[in-house]
């Protein structure tokens, strides 16, 4: 019986750690800072962008991968 206290408790540790570090993950997600925010919400949920037709995962590949960039819009051109 003591293995099975002490296995639930380890369990049960870890998954206060898991809460515990979503917390401060979420914590940036009202920032103002595109570094913090979770930028799945905002590409997934635009009007104007349809992921299927973008995003290379929504085609299956194996071998490519969608990397976005967050450019300030007055640096736009020189990234282009």
């Amino acid at each position: 019986m003591r293995y099975v206290d002490g296995d639930l408790k380890k369990v049960m540790d870890e998954m206060n750690d898991v809460k515990n570090n979503l917390g401060q993950l979420s914590k940036g997600k009202d920032s103002n800072s595109y570094l913090q925010k979770d930028l799945g919400d905002i590409i997934y949920n635009a009007p104007n962008l349809n992921p299927d037709h973008y995003f290379v995962e929504k085609h299956g590949s194996e071998v490519l991968a969608t990397c976005i960039a967050i450019v300030h819009k007055t640096k736009a051109d020189i990234f282009l």
